[in-house]
């Protein structure tokens, strides 16, 4: 199926594919921002020509030379967001502390379909390695940060990247996407209003794959990063809030059992926040960067 005839497809709601994702993106919205301080800025890098979304920007300190860099990727339910959005705020002042910060955007779910959104971030990745010096990158000294729908969009790249991440930063993470159903049933919160479950063909997972859960089982298996964990993966720190009603914490907290299964205790770090809603609440709270901080400080320098 094309993608054009999968816009076109009927779902279950009468709505075209097309007419329910143009609904998600009018509903909801992330600008960009001009980020301006005592770092240097590389913007609106374009990686691609099939979108104005496929470019990278770079923040990168003041000092010469390749430092230690971090790949962010911002969220946004696979409809929303920018590379410059809000998200963006919380890893700059990571420059102060000698890392460049390069952040991709990529096509949404109005443009393609798992696992293409996963090539646009590799695909913008190397195209950024490949001026590493420019850009002030090291491409031997990586780390990948995402939150909400980014904790995927940067986890799968590293894991099917061919080069080594050290570290892995997941904030509200969604990654096991078939099992979001049943994760807010254990723990008997209500999803976020519009969202929708992957059973759903509305659902924004089932929007971001191609198709619901029973229409396309093995597409959502391979969109879980838990199974891509080996012995090359990279430390984690998982962050997630007790009462988030977008991505339920059972996700971050099935994805650090495996990861401990696979890299032992020592590499996995999950911290659960009580009275903690979906992302936003982890921007005001100081002692979550400086956790990042001295996470990051011990695998990378």
């Amino acid at each position: 199926m094309t993608f054009e005839e999968l816009n076109a497809k009927v779902l279950s709601t009468g709505q075209t594919r097309k007419e329910r994702v143009e609904e998600l993106m009018n509903w909801y919205h992330q600008d960009g921002h001009e980020y301006y301080g005592n770092f240097r800025c590389f913007v609106d890098i374009p990686y691609d020509t099939q979108s104005e979304r496929q470019k990278f920007n770079v923040y990168a300190p003041n000092q010469p030379g390749r430092h230690p860099t971090i790949v962010y990727v911002h969220g946004g339910a696979w409809f929303a967001g920018d590379r410059a959005d809000h998200g963006v705020s919380m890893v700059l002042p990571l420059i102060a502390h000698g890392y460049t910060v390069l952040t991709i955007g990529y096509r949404f779910v109005d443009e393609a379909v798992f696992p293409d959104m996963i090539y646009d971030v590799m695909h913008g990745m190397e195209a950024a390695f490949a001026r590493a010096d420019e850009f002030e990158i090291d491409p031997d000294n990586l780390c990948a940060i995402g939150g909400s729908a980014g904790t995927n969009m940067c986890l799968l790249p590293a894991l099917w990247s061919k080069r080594r991440f050290k570290a892995c930063v997941l904030r509200c993470a969604i990654l096991d996407l078939a099992t979001i159903r049943s994760d807010f049933e254990k723990i008997g919160l209500t999803r976020r209003k519009n969202f929708g479950f992957p059973d759903e063909d509305t659902c924004i997972e089932s929007l971001f794959i191609g198709g619901s859960l029973s229409e396309e089982p093995e597409k959502f298996r391979q969109a879980n990063p838990a199974n891509y964990l080996d012995e090359n993966s990279p430390d984690f720190l998982i962050l997630h809030g007790l009462d988030d009603r977008a991505t339920p914490y059972l996700q971050s907290v099935a994805f650090a059992e495996a990861a401990e299964k696979v890299l032992g205790k020592e590499h996995v770090t999950l911290h659960l926040y009580p009275d903690t809603k979906h992302d936003h609440g982890f921007y005001d709270d100081p002692s979550v960067f400086e956790e990042i901080v001295e996470f990051l400080n011990k695998r990378m320098k």
